[in-house]
């Protein structure tokens, strides 16, 4: 019998062995689950953690994990929603969904820029325990991650804060926040872009108070224009010249203000459809007017 002949018996026989040995089991030994708990067996070929800060880091977080193998019951609760199915394609085990989210959170990436780092990062591969030749896809990654609850985050958070209580690594009493900073297209809220935007909306907010209560409901006059050049003045000006301009702008808010405590007194009493709104958020820009002009003066700046 040639080489190919004996290739085909053999798949006859390995077949006729398949066959013989499901028929023997019950139709629900024959139900495999679709989704493993557990990640596949580690290979011999799998690459180390390298000898670096951030691949040491990984490694102890893979050790803590290891030491509560309910974490992952967990995960299978909210993904599978405690039942398994037959039918389909395996997805992803439940403690590679965990350890993917885990990974998504310390390195602050999306699911985008996970699925990269996956294919591309043996640590993160390592980490993870996904399977190297069929790495998971953003969408996968997204709709499995993502049906993870809040609540369970925050009870696998709380046993590790318990891990960590009890190895003496951290008492929980604390809490540390990050202070990075990040570019942001935010204006910088420099003092004297405080001064002139208390101005600029507690005139608006007047001239629209005695727009509908007319010119002689309270006395008003319109400082925004002062207000802006000084505002625009002082980031260029040398220190004396600056020193002036700072005195001269909170001339102007406090004048300001003294209109806004005027408008107040003069509509109390007063019952109008959009009056109250107005008065609370007349109110509410002159204490907070207030508050930096006070900034201003404590910072060192002129009074």
């Amino acid at each position: 019998m040639g080489l190919l002949g004996r290739k085909i018996e053999w798949n006859r026989v390995a077949q006729g062995v398949i066959f013989i040995v499901t028929q023997g089991l019950s139709h629900r030994q024959r139900e495999l689950p679709m989704r493993a708990k557990r990640a596949r067996q580690r290979s011999l070929f799998d690459a180390e953690y390298p000898d670096h800060r951030m691949g040491r880091g990984l490694a102890a977080i893979s050790a803590v994990l290891d030491r509560h193998p309910e974490f992952v019951d967990w995960i299978a609760e909210d993904v599978d929603g405690g039942g398994r199915s037959s039918m389909g394609r395996a997805g992803l085990p439940c403690e590679v969904i965990l350890r993917c989210g885990i990974l998504k959170h310390l390195w602050q990436s999306d699911y985008r820029e996970l699925e990269f780092v996956l294919v591309d990062s043996a640590s993160a591969r390592r980490f993870t325990r996904i399977n190297p030749l069929r790495p998971p896809k953003r969408s996968a990654l997204h709709r499995r991650i993502g049906a993870v609850q809040p609540e369970t985050w925050e009870r696998i958070n709380r046993a590790l804060l318990g891990t960590a209580r009890d190895d003496e690594i951290e008492t929980g009493e604390k809490v540390r926040i990050d202070s990075t900073v990040t570019e942001t297209h935010i204006l910088e809220p420099s003092d004297s872009q405080l001064l002139y935007d208390a101005v600029r909306v507690l005139s608006r907010l007047l001239a629209r108070g005695r727009k509908k209560l007319g010119p002689d409901a309270f006395s008003f006059q319109d400082h925004r224009r002062a207000a802006k050049r000084r505002k625009w003045k002082i980031p260029k000006a040398r220190m004396k010249r600056k020193v002036k301009l700072y005195r001269e702008l909170l001339a102007v808010v406090r004048r300001t203000l003294r209109y806004a405590d005027g408008a107040l007194e003069a509509v109390d009493g007063r019952e109008e459809p959009w009056l109250d709104d107005w008065r609370t958020q007349v109110a509410h820009c002159r204490d907070l007017a207030g508050k930096v002009v006070s900034q201003t003066v404590r910072l060192g700046l002129p009074a």
